[in-house]
């Protein structure tokens, strides 16, 4: 009897070691958030395409063709209230219109490179709801020699705090602008107004 004892408890040792191994694992993975329904909500990427009126604002030069903007920021899709909000990473691709297009190449301008100030806001259950900036660069470009100019722009916004109490926070686009320096040295400051009639909305947090 003594003997059968033993050989269970030798065969049910493995067998604990392996439940308890098993847990540990799940537990583990739990607490980082890969399994279960306590996973912490992942960001996504939430994205808005926009048309804008666009001029070159030191030479007061007025482009007639619409630029369009496809603007993207990492938000997350919720957060405890009080909690923090790290600043979202921001792009945007920038398609100009034809005639600023043919009026650049006519200038015999090769390459495009900058900065860009893109603004958003924030309303509803935020601390200090209002205007953001994001900060962006554009690295440099060279002009097709036809169809439209595309730019790639990215940088970040502003950390943020969600209120005290649930609710829920809507990011909208505004307006942009972007310092381009040419491949002769030439800074073109460009100024962008958001067209009316659309809809900036740029994505939403859930505070819970």
């Amino acid at each position: 009897m003594q003997q059968q004892d033993a050989f269970d408890q030798q065969h049910q040792a493995p067998r604990n070691r392996r439940r308890l191994m098993s847990v540990g694992a799940v537990g583990v993975l739990t607490a980082i958030g890969i399994v279960g329904p306590t996973a912490a909500p992942a960001e996504a990427a939430t994205s808005a395409s926009l048309q804008y009126s666009c001029k070159l604002t030191d030479l007061g030069t007025v482009f007639t063709d619409p630029w369009t903007a496809v603007v993207s920021a990492d938000l997350p899709a919720e957060v405890p209230a009080g909690s923090g909000v790290p600043a979202p990473a921001v792009t945007a691709t920038v398609t100009t219109g034809a005639d600023a297009s043919d009026q650049l190449r006519a200038l015999n301008v090769k390459t495009l490179e900058g900065t860009s100030a893109a603004t958003y806001s924030l309303a509803g259950a935020v601390e200090n709801p209002g205007a953001r900036t994001a900060s962006l660069t554009v690295p440099q470009i060279a002009v097709p020699e036809t169809g439209n100019i595309v730019t790639d722009a990215s940088g970040t916004g502003v950390a943020e705090t969600a209120s005290a109490t649930p609710g829920t926070v809507t990011v909208t686009v505004g307006d942009f602008t972007a310092d381009l320096t040419t491949d002769s040295g030439f800074v073109a400051h460009v100024g962008c107004t958001l067209n009316e009639g659309q809809d900036a909305t740029l994505g939403t947090i859930t505070v819970v």
